[in-house]
């Protein structure tokens, strides 16, 4: 299933073919689908201008369950709680309140985080603020992000993407300007630059 600016399209491996996913509700004209999760074998899907969107597998579509007026991005389950990015910094939440657009927005500095991923017990963010410059590695707990780039002498602070790899204990983030870089907590931190590469097609 993928998020675009417009819809949800959902790709069929048999046809390999994409299909739009109808919408009830007020989605806005352009609503960015950001990320997904499940909760309680239900499928959510949430927009930058601050829709939740939940599936109705009998109907074949998603309807609009609740709609505030921030903005989101990433999100990470923690247990019945949720992390959400926001443009002002993160929200800690219980995922009903979230759902059901009960909870207070938040302005604790942090930048936007563009991907978040639990590794150790730990929740890290991917960072990187397009105006103001803040970015990079993250560590998240309820009510502040604390910033390890420099710590860890990662040379990134414009970081869309984690995966955490939990066979090889590695934590891979995805730069912009940097190309891979992995995160080993045990001995050293490795970059692979991408030769030719063009910086505009990734951030356009």
């Amino acid at each position: 299933i993928i998020g675009t600016d417009f819809g949800i399209e959902v790709f069929d491996d048999e046809e390999s073919t994409f299909h739009n996913i109808p919408i009830r509700g007020d989605a806005g004209s352009r609503p960015r689908f950001m990320s997904f999760f499940q909760y309680k074998s239900d499928l959510y899907a949430i927009a930058y201008m601050s829709r939740v969107l939940k599936f109705n597998e009998d109907q074949g579509l998603f309807e609009v369950v609740s709609k505030k007026v921030d903005q989101m991005f990433a999100n990470c389950l923690d247990g019945d709680s949720i992390y959400l990015s926001q443009g002002n910094g993160h929200l800690f939440t219980s995922i009903e309140s979230f759902i059901a657009g009960d909870y207070l927005t938040t302005n604790n500095g942090s930048p936007v985080f563009w991907d978040l991923e639990e590794y150790d017990q730990k929740v890290f963010g991917a960072g990187w603020s397009v105006v103001f410059g803040k970015g990079g590695l993250y560590l998240l707990d309820a009510h502040s992000a604390v910033n390890y780039t420099d710590s860890l002498m990662i040379k990134s602070k414009e970081i869309l993407g984690l995966e955490y790899d939990s066979l090889s204990g590695l934590l891979y983030l995805a730069s912009i300007d940097q190309g891979l870089i992995v995160v080993n907590w045990n001995s050293s931190i490795r970059h692979f630059p991408v030769v030719n590469f063009d910086k505009k097609i990734i951030s356009a």
